[in-house]
């Protein structure tokens, strides 16, 4: 989970940068573009944040699947499925 919040984040920071910078090129050769894409990118700013923080909102609810041994697909550990004690650990009641 932590990976992939990077890898998002990485994603987004590459997303902006490339924006302001074609942005800043644009202005500077005096294209007519340069208004239309610094729209844009004002646009972006705040879009990609919001994108961003709604795909890691997902992952928290849908937890990324990893395959078995078998070929057959179980929810990563640590996700919080799947927590409860069973019968014969603690909290379970062993009668004999």
């Amino acid at each position: 989970m932590k990976k992939t919040r990077q890898i998002l984040a990485i994603i987004g920071i590459v997303l902006l940068l490339s924006m302001y910078l074609a942005c800043l090129i644009l202005a500077l050769t005096g294209k007519h573009q340069a208004t239309t894409l610094f729209k844009a990118a004002l646009g972006a700013t705040v879009a990609v944040p919001i994108v961003l923080y709604a795909f890691m909102m997902l992952l928290k609810v849908f937890p990324p699947f990893v395959k078995n041994e078998d070929g057959g697909e179980s929810e990563k550990e640590g996700t919080g499925a799947g927590t409860e004690p069973d019968a014969g650990e603690a909290g379970g009641s062993d009668k004999d």
